[in-house]
């Protein structure tokens, strides 16, 4: 077979810009993903707020309504109930673009700190672990792809009493607060 028999796996150039333009489509799409996990695992309401185009709508859990509202609703409920530091985490991330809408799926992982009395800093703690999966949809408008609805499904949640691993000083511990080691790292 010769060179040109071989077809080009890559097809033409306009081809390949349209698979360049959904593969950058794809990473801003992950990207606003990632960035909800970071900003609720450090309370950062501007950032949370910045994932949603005007409109969006959240079914979370506990909430539905304006996706804006959300972070003006969980952070002191979380607070008020006792939770201190937790991470979310996304696996199996599913995306799929069409034109300017896309719709994903994406497996998560939530773990956190949680005070049996919210009062008592130094009192026991359990841990929380919520698993599940976060449907969302997506519009691009004006070359942002940002969330417009978005529902959760609560796969498997669970509490177990915490007992630390370190007893004492670590190198470095995390924060919510300013003194985070991670505040000001990016500029999201």
């Amino acid at each position: 077979m010769t060179s040109e028999q071989t077809p080009d796996p890559l097809g033409d150039a306009s081809s390949l810009s349209a698979a360049v333009r959904e593969l950058l489509a794809e990473r801003e799409i992950r990207r606003v993903l990632q960035i909800y996990c970071h900003a609720v695992d450090r309370r950062d309401l501007a950032l949370l707020q910045s994932i949603y185009h005007e409109g969006a709508v959240e079914n979370h859990v506990h909430y539905e309504g304006d996706a804006l509202e959300f972070g003006p609703y969980i952070f002191p409920s979380l607070a008020k109930r006792g939770y201190r530091l937790g991470n979310h985490h996304l696996t199996g991330i599913l995306v799929d673009i069409d034109g300017d809408t896309a719709k994903t799926e994406s497996y998560f992982y939530s773990i956190a700190r949680q005070l049996v009395d919210p009062d008592d800093e130094d009192g026991d703690s359990i841990l929380s672990i919520l698993s599940g999966r976060y449907l969302d949809k997506f519009e691009n408008r004006g070359g942002l792809w940002r969330i417009v609805d978005r529902k959760v499904a609560i796969e498997l949640d669970f509490k177990t009493p915490y007992v630390p691993l370190y007893d004492g000083e670590v190198l470095i511990r995390g924060s919510l607060q300013d003194d985070d080691v991670a505040s000001g790292w990016f500029s999201l």
